[in-house]
């Protein structure tokens, strides 16, 4: 049986989108065709959107496939030209849309509709054979929503057997942009029964009674399209790859999965590592790798610190340099303590790992050290020419974002408390041939702390009186 992983948020989506497009010859449309898609919007506040819209033949649309009746519901009518749809809704409240046509350069037909680019679905009345795995979660906002982020995740899976049969669980885990990394912690059988398939609708009939009923819409690729997989479920769009081998017989020769797969991670490897040896040699070349120990003042809430850092030995530190305020943190390799209100204990095992998170991710993550360990995970390409790379150091987990025109890295993500927190980087100088963030943004739960860098030392001497506890 073919396994099919269908996840919320693919970060392979976006480029994938532009090998699935079925051009419409004729000036009126003859049969029920329905479109879909996601498009993102960037910035402080990340978010994505789908688009999955109904087009029937007696000229009449429904773009709200979560709705019990959108078999019948009416939601305006369109007209078809050679390069455009325009869509008149019912609602006058609704402002018309329209659905655009264009060639690329090869020749390929693209749709796109509310900046996104579509696809056309197939409106069946069968489902591929096969295993679906339905992701949703929740995660910390920012760029950590929507097509990248580090959360906890409630999984739903469905077999689909020939037969007309159906088996369904449901697991738990920590995810990365869809893809396993952190394990799961537990997982439940919750109910079997059959399925109808009638177009378009989906009916899953379970064996305790109960009935549910979904729109159902996807578009399969045609032979070496790689093997995505792309469904629209209740108007939301689910990606996949598969990822098991294919079959072979004497009188084909099919392309397996894993082939493909291969091809495509050695692909992302060389393209991410090439975006952040780029972004390397902007932020100073080898003077990153050069880097044996850094000194650096800083403002956070009102607070003045010093931060003190020895890459060789991974200690960090920072202490308060502000008049009546006694505190002091320090990251001694595996170990660390915090000294505040003359009272020292040891830092928690999330603290630590926080701690040393800062020498391997943001711009000390594009030294020859890390890069040299890293595997590439994935790669997006935004439409506002942003780079984001989804790499992995052994257990630790990262993201840089790059901007692809100045090659400038302008943030880094982490996971944290199994969520995803990103850091902005801002107000860039240079210092001792280091293109440096003067200002740091990161962005969490309870808002946005600001971290504002009044001066970097670049490789002082420390001596072991500076990671002494001054009381």
């Amino acid at each position: 049986m073919k396994k099919y992983n269908v996840t919320v948020f693919s970060v392979l989506s976006i480029g994938l989108l532009f090998f699935f497009v079925n051009p419409l010859h004729s000036q009126k449309l003859k049969t029920d065709v329905v479109y879909g898609g996601r498009g993102f919007t960037w910035g402080l506040q990340m978010s994505s959107y789908d688009l999955v819209v109904l087009f029937r033949s007696d000229g009449t649309f429904c773009d709200r496939l979560e709705d019990a009746d959108w078999q019948a519901k009416i939601d305006g009518r369109y007209k078809r030209t050679n390069d455009k749809i325009v869509m008149e809704y019912s609602d006058g409240a609704e402002e018309n849309d329209t659905i655009f046509f264009k060639r690329s350069k090869k020749g390929n037909r693209l749709i796109f509709y509310k900046g996104a680019q579509m696809v056309k679905m197939k409106i069946a009345n069968t489902i591929p054979e096969g295993f679906y795995e339905f992701s949703k979660a929740s995660s910390s906002g920012g760029m950590g929503t929507g097509s990248v982020y580090v959360g906890t995740q409630k999984n739903k899976g469905y077999n689909f057997y020939k037969n007309g049969t159906f088996d369904r669980s449901t697991s738990s885990g920590v995810f990365l942009s869809g893809k396993n990394v952190g394990g799961g912690s537990g997982s439940e059988s919750s109910g079997k029964g059959k399925y109808t398939m009638e177009q378009g609708l989906l009916t899953l009939k379970y064996d305790d009674g109960t009935i549910t009923k979904s729109s159902f819409f996807y578009s399969r690729p045609d032979d070496g399209d790689e093997g995505v997989f792309m469904t629209a479920i209740n108007g939301s769009i689910f990606f996949s790859g598969m990822e098991e081998e294919e079959s072979t017989t004497q009188n084909s020769t099919v392309k397996t999965s894993k082939e493909v797969t291969n091809r495509d991670v050695k692909s992302v490897e060389q393209k991410g590592m090439q975006i952040l040896r780029d972004a390397k040699l902007v932020h100073g070349g080898q003077a990153l790798d050069r880097l044996k120990t850094m000194e650096a003042d800083i403002v956070f809430s009102g607070l003045s610190f010093k931060v003190s850092m020895d890459f060789e030995r991974s200690y960090l530190r920072l202490e308060s340099t502000s008049p009546g305020f006694n505190y002091v943190e320090q990251l001694e390799g595996n170990e660390g303590w915090v000294h505040q209100n003359n009272v020292t204990t040891s830092l928690s095992k999330d603290r630590k790992e926080e701690l040393r998170m800062t020498f391997y991710t943001g711009l000390f993550g594009l030294r020859d050290l890390i890069l040299n360990e890293l595997k590439i995970r994935d790669v997006v390409e935004t439409k506002d020419d942003l780079l984001l790379v989804l790499a992995q150091m052994g257990t630790h987990k990262m993201g840089y974002v790059v901007d692809k025109k100045d090659k400038v890295l302008v943030a880094a993500m982490v996971p944290k408390n199994g969520k995803s927190e990103i850091t902005y980087y801002s107000n860039l100088k240079k210092d001792a041939d280091l293109l440096l963030p003067f200002t740091e943004t990161t962005e969490g739960k309870d808002g946005n702390t600001v971290v504002r860098y009044t001066q970097y030392r670049i490789n002082p001497n420390f001596t072991d009186n500076d990671w002494q506890m001054k009381k």
